[in-house]
């Protein structure tokens, strides 16, 4: 017997006073449960302003970081479709005012892009190709165009699959304006000197979270 992927309905759970509908893949439950990357902001003390969350999935980091800090503007980017609307109903089911959710492959760009989505496991959802993925076109923004907003940046998370360079580079308005520290997924030592030689000519430092997570500062 295999291990089971999809349910025949709906399930919503509760993670740390949070409710969190999974929709119908186990995978996202996986995901809303408190112990998924409980560390990634250890450390992170976030001060008012805005928290960009790039790759918000179903909204773990998004609505915990809107409970953590009232006072905080969250912008939460999910890609693709399908989980956007989980995206938004979880923010609705938690009623938070202060989490704007935006529906758009982040990029370094306007326009579209080829984007895979995983039928069993969204999180892996990219724009790089997956095997058995079905191929989907998508608009593509920057966070520079994205955030209209005049208050700092406190922070950046960012977990898009491979294409967090595409992200930053997308992102040198408020990398240069607002120093926020960045949360980002490096998954392997290419990918982390991309993304360090991208981030030292602003004076960031970086050290890690755990295997394939990173946090940027200014010290």
């Amino acid at each position: 017997m295999g291990i089971r992927a999809k349910f025949a309905r709906d399930v919503t759970i509760r993670s740390d006073g949070l409710l969190f509908n999974c929709g119908r893949i186990m995978e996202n439950c996986t995901v809303a449960c408190s112990a998924f990357e409980k560390n990634i902001f250890k450390g992170v003390i976030l001060s008012d302003g805005i928290f960009i969350d790039v790759g918000a999935h179903i909204g773990k980091h998004s609505l915990h970081i809107a409970k953590q800090y009232p006072a905080i503007n969250v912008i939460s980017i999910e890609a693709s479709p399908d989980t956007f609307k989980l995206l938004k109903e979880n923010i609705e089911l938690n009623a938070f005012r202060t989490v704007k959710a935006f529906n758009f492959v982040c990029s370094d760009k306007v326009g579209k892009t080829v984007f895979w989505k995983s039928e069993y496991h969204p999180p892996t959802n990219s724009c790089l190709k997956i095997r058995g993925a079905q191929k989907l076109i998508l608009p593509t923004n920057t966070l520079d165009n994205t955030i209209k907003e005049k208050s700092k940046v406190s922070a950046i998370k960012i977990d898009v699959e491979g294409a967090e360079l595409h992200v930053l580079r997308g992102a040198k308005k408020i990398i240069a304006q607002s120093k926020p520290q960045i949360i980002f997924e490096a998954w392997n030592r290419k990918k982390l000197t991309q993304i360090r030689n991208e981030l030292i000519p602003y004076g960031y430092k970086i050290r890690r979270i755990d295997k394939e997570n990173y946090i940027s500062f200014i010290p």
